[in-house]
């Protein structure tokens, strides 16, 4: 994995933190899509450490907004040319026999 990019969306807890863990080890960039800074900065200290990197980066991203999902698209943009392995981690509940979706863009 030397050389690739890793995006691990839910990268701050359970099986998303051990992924960003394991890609890490394995020599990927990482990059941890999570909703809460504070969640997601402790996370980011947390994988830091059993992995050895620094190449483990935190970026934000609500993936119940579509504005931020604007935002962070952007942002993932602006700093890397490519994207190798999309880790799509990140749980949505569902309460009733609906979803309570939002429209914000």
């Amino acid at each position: 994995m030397v050389g690739k990019t890793v995006l691990v969306t839910g990268g701050n807890s359970g099986m998303g933190l051990a992924t960003t863990i394991a890609m890490a080890r394995r020599g990927a960039a990482v990059i941890m899509a999570c909703r809460s800074r504070t969640r997601g900065e402790e996370a980011l200290a947390e994988a830091k450490r059993p992995s050895g990197s620094d190449n483990i980066r935190l970026m934000l991203c609500d993936l119940d907004s579509f504005d931020s999902v604007r935002a962070f698209a952007e942002e993932f943009a602006a700093g890397y040319p490519v994207l190798d392995v999309l880790i799509n981690n990140a749980g949505v509940v569902a309460v009733g026999n609906s979803y309570n979706c939002r429209r914000n863009g």
